[in-house]
C-alpha cells in the first residue's frame, strides 16, 4: 500500500477525471469505505485521508482549509488513464482576519495599495 498517495487533495474537473483518478487510486490502496467501486464522479474535490479512505467535497473554502494537513496533487491524463502524478509546490499561505490568502498574491495586491 502506498502511502505517497495519502493526505492528499485533488480538484477534479470533469466526470471521467473522476472516475480514472479514482480507478488509479484503488490500485494504490485507497477505497471509499472499503468500497472500490467508483461513485460521487460530480464532486469537485477529491481527499484521500491518511487511512486510505477517500472522501469528497464540492466547497473551494473546505478545499482551501485542508492545505495545512494535506498536499495538493495533480493527475496527468491521456486516453482517460492516469499516466503521472505529482505534487504541486506547496504555496505558502497567510491568515488575514480569519480569511486565508496565498501569500504572493496578498503581497502583490498590497504593493497595488497606495497610501492616502
Amino acid at each position: 500500500m502506498s502511502t505517497e498517495f495519502r493526505k492528499v487533495k485533488i480538484k477534479i474537473e470533469t466526470p471521467q477525471q473522476s472516475i480514472a483518478v479514482q480507478e488509479f487510486l484503488f490500485t494504490q490502496g485507497c477505497r471509499w469505505n472499503r468500497s472500490v467501486t467508483v461513485g460521487n464522479t460530480g464532486a469537485k474535490y477529491l481527499f484521500v485521508e491518511e487511512s486510505g479512505s477517500i472522501g469528497w467535497d464540492n466547497s473551494d473554502d473546505f478545499f482551501e482549509a485542508r492545505t495545512p494537513q494535506f498536499k495538493e496533487m495533480k493527475f496527468t491524463f491521456e486516453n482517460k488513464i492516469v499516466v503521472k502524478s505529482h505534487k504541486l509546490k506547496e504555496r505558502e499561505k497567510t491568515v488575514l482576519f480569519g480569511k486565508t490568502y496565498y501569500t504572493d498574491e496578498l503581497n502583490a495586491r498590497l504593493e497595488g495599495l497606495k497610501a492616502c
